[in-house]
């Protein structure tokens, strides 16, 4: 047994194409709803894409897994300014999420594949998790203020006060995740099995 990071943080990026201007992904999870309701968790979403887009970004909604489908649509819905938003309702490849995500300023994401896709393109995510998975990662990457655990949160207030921090000055940390991620890829003796 070898404890490592997930193997697609470990494998090496290929080339991908870049997007100019503000751009945030926005990857929700249907899981939440274990934790919240269905509306709430679309609300959530909803809100913290019109706050991107108050901001100056484009919102960039897309679902990671197809079960995700049906909540983001509810959340394209509930989002007041869908002229800053782009809904893309089929699945990506790997290489696809990656070259979308490379072009993003930052990335909200609740699926952990998200967050890990995100940051080996070295972007900065704001995270709504639930399981030990999200934050170890989060840990790994020095970037504990930007992740709720929606398990232990019966109040949805701090994520909106997390989000602003993050909105105004996490998301500029891409260098800082890009030189944790290069460290964290070298020092990896997994790829050696």
């Amino acid at each position: 047994v070898v404890d490592s990071f997930d193997l697609v943080l470990l494998n090496a990026n290929h080339q991908p194409i870049k997007v100019d201007g503000n751009h945030i992904a926005i990857i929700p999870n249907r899981q939440l709803t274990n934790f919240i309701p269905e509306d709430s968790v679309a609300g959530l979403f909803a809100k913290l894409a019109q706050s991107s887009i108050d901001a100056g970004y484009t919102v960039h909604l897309f679902a990671h897994a197809s079960d995700d489908m049906k909540l983001c649509r509810m959340i394209y819905e509930a989002i007041p300014n869908k002229s800053k938003t782009i809904f893309y309702q089929s699945n990506f490849s790997i290489p696809q999420t990656e070259e979308l995500l490379s072009g993003m300023s930052g990335v909200i994401t609740a699926r952990y594949h998200g967050l890990v896709h995100a940051i080996k393109q070295a972007k900065s995510c704001f995270v709504i998790g639930w399981a030990t998975k999200y934050k170890v990662l989060i840990d790994a990457i020095e970037q504990q203020e930007y992740y709720i655990d929606l398990s232990q949160q019966s109040d949805l207030s701090p994520v909106y006060t997390r989000f602003q921090k993050w909105i105004e000055r996490g998301i500029n940390e891409s260098d800082k995740i890009k030189e944790i991620v290069a460290k964290i890829q070298s020092e990896s003796k997994l790829m050696n099995y």
